[in-house]
């Protein structure tokens, strides 16, 4: 009965989603940048929405400022549809993107098209299950990370780009911040809190999935125990 239950509320949850998604502005939104020599930064000043053809489109981790021109390295955003989104993404140079969504298979022909591999990890969003549980979510991290630690641009999404996106944003946003480097665990949990709530992870789905957020803030205060975040 408790499964029933589960799987119900999971199809709520997804039935709503298409609903809250559907009236959505295309925006780029950057956030404050971290204190931080990787090869990578946080973004950086203050929310700025510009018109793009993907919902809740953003730029979560940068290129390091120092070694050249800023360029956005790891991209967010709902569902990539159509061909002026694809074209869009590899105007950026994104040769990668991954896809959290379990019900939806971004159109191959058009990755192609536009030289972009286009991967897929099929994570449901079920409150009562932790993330890190979720074995799609690990593997879609281990690649995104290989892809981030080369240098390379990636894309992430899911359908609004609110909540599954936000967990795989933020666990690469605490590797690039905290592995192997002296950081302050209050700064990094004050730019999580603001990517979740610029990006959108406190609508009504996201009063559902409230352990989700306690579990990505438990990341950075028990950094020490989450160390395959460094893996």
């Amino acid at each position: 009965m408790k499964c029933k239950k589960i799987i119900v509320l999971a199809l709520a949850m997804a039935a709503a989603n298409t609903v809250a998604y559907a009236g959505d502005e295309y925006s780029v939104t950057q956030l404050p940048e971290l204190d931080s020599q990787s090869v990578a930064v946080v973004s950086p000043p203050a929310p700025q929405k510009v018109a793009a053809p993907i919902k809740n489109f953003g730029v979560a981790v940068w290129k390091n400022s120092e070694r050249g021109p800023r360029e956005g390295l790891v991209f967010r955003g709902g569902t990539p549809m159509g061909e002026a989104a694809f074209k869009f993404l590899a105007e950026l140079g994104i040769k990668t993107t991954i896809n959290l969504r379990m019900t939806h298979t971004d159109d191959q022909q058009l990755c192609a098209a536009n030289g972009i591999e286009c991967l897929e990890y099929g994570v449901i969003p079920i409150p009562v299950i932790n993330i890190v549980w979720h074995v799609d979510f690990r593997r879609a991290f281990a690649r995104a990370a290989a892809e981030l630690d080369a240098g390379h641009k990636i894309f992430i999404s899911c359908q609004g780009g609110r909540h599954r996106t936000s967990a795989l944003v933020a666990a690469l946003t605490i590797r690039n911040a905290a592995c192997g480097k002296a950081f302050d665990k209050e700064e990094l949990r004050k730019h999580l809190e603001q990517s979740l709530e610029v990006f959108g992870f406190h609508n009504f789905n996201g009063k559902l999935l409230g352990s989700w957020e306690h579990e990505i803030l438990e990341w950075v205060d028990d950094f020490e125990e989450n160390q395959w975040l460094c893996e």
